[in-house]
């Protein structure tokens, strides 16, 4: 019995020094992935005209760490163009992180999910692209090599509806057709919460940051 105790015990320990090592391996390429994520999302929401040393981040210290506050684009006469934060919202089984981008006068430029886990079929609609056409149109541009439009990748539909609107006014409406003029967003079709999580955490974020006095102007 004694014996077995001891190779139980040698055992756990090495499994144990195992999968710390497993961990130290690797969680500096899971940051790395995370912050290329990040940069990437902010890249998308940003205004146009900011190049890419021309966006600066501004940290802030979080648990003895310095993370990103928030990002800021200027033109190439220092000018400010907008800003990316992230914005959450509870949706229905996960907080919503998005990735928000939008000028000074808070008209906004992108959204980007960082991270979500609702309903497949539902909520995750946040993340779908529709695409145009039929399928025969897109297997067929597969082998002609014309399979997409040149240019950017298309953005999720439900995400497009937010560009240009104005963060502080944004109006959810369900089962009906959404008013760009008056700042409106049409929920997606079975997936209310979600749709709200998303609209008011894009709001409120957006609002309480621009009624920040410590942030460049």
């Amino acid at each position: 019995m004694l014996k077995l105790g001891i190779t139980l015990f040698v055992a756990t320990a090495v499994i144990a020094a195992a999968l710390g090592l497993v961990y130290s391996v690797t969680k500096d390429t899971i940051a790395a992935q995370e912050q290329a994520k990040v940069l990437d999302a902010v890249a998308g929401v940003l205004p146009e005209g900011a190049e890419g040393d021309l966006t600066e981040a501004v940290n802030k210290t979080e648990n003895g760490l310095e993370v990103p506050d928030y990002f800021v684009a200027r033109d190439a006469s220092g000018t400010v163009l907008g800003y990316a934060i992230v914005c959450y919202g509870k949706g229905y089984s996960s907080t919503l992180e998005i990735m928000a981008g939008f000028t000074p006068d808070g008209i906004i430029t992108g959204t980007s999910v960082l991270k979500q886990a609702e309903t497949p079929g539902l909520g995750e609609r946040v993340n779908e692209i529709r695409i145009e056409g039929t399928l025969w149109t897109a297997i067929g541009g597969l082998f002609s090599g014309t399979a997409g439009p040149a240019g950017p990748p298309p953005k999720p539909w439900y995400q497009a509806q937010y560009l240009g609107l104005h963060a502080d006014s944004l109006e959810l409406v369900k089962g009906a057709a959404a008013d760009p003029e008056r700042d409106q967003v049409a929920a997606i079709t079975g997936a209310t919460i979600t749709s709200r999580a998303f609209t008011d955490g894009v709001r409120e974020g957006v609002t309480a940051f621009l009624a920040r006095t410590d942030i460049p102007r």
